[in-house]
């Protein structure tokens, strides 16, 4: 389940996905194959199981990742990101994608350097975040969680759980 500042998005075990609240930027979409969702103050990402990222509803900053920053009713899939995603997470008016491989992407509302780019200006489309690891570690990094807010980002990993047998 998540929620934006004015709708909600939840995904059922059965795959069945119910959105609710707010729909005047077109931010409860009609949502492809989800496996997870994420929603920001007025737009939203899935995720679907086969690592593609669908976004739609307010487009103003960019938050969608379609060179755009017209609204999208309908999900559309974001192009430009290298290799099927992992996670995704919205912030209020940008979005973060974590690559299977480790690489980071961020667009959208940069006016707060949310988006890593060292710039305050918006990004229309997904940008490369240079993290201080690098990709080939990254994908190495156990439980490699993100995490975006209101106007900030959040990475980190928990220790790696270890099972032993005696034999």
């Amino acid at each position: 389940m998540a929620c934006g500042q004015d709708h909600c998005l939840a995904v059922c075990a059965s795959g069945h996905v119910f959105s609710w609240g707010a729909a005047e930027d077109g931010q409860l979409g009609m949502l492809p194959n989800p496996l997870r969702p994420s929603c920001g103050e007025a737009h939203s990402a899935v995720l679907t199981k086969d690592g593609k990222v669908f976004t739609f509803g307010e487009g103003r900053h960019g938050q969608l990742g379609h060179n755009s920053s017209a609204n999208e009713v309908k999900p559309t899939l974001v192009d430009g990101l290298d290799g099927p995603a992992s996670q995704i997470a919205c912030g209020r008016r940008h979005t973060l994608v974590l690559g299977s491989s480790g690489q980071l992407w961020a667009f959208g509302n940069g006016v707060k350097g949310q988006i890593e780019t060292g710039q305050t200006e918006d990004s229309l489309t997904p940008t490369l975040v240079q993290l201080p690891w690098t990709a080939d570690s990254a994908a190495a990094i156990p439980n490699l969680r993100i995490s975006a807010g209101w106007n900030t980002n959040f990475a980190y990993s928990s220790p790696v759980q270890v099972t032993c047998e005696i034999i």
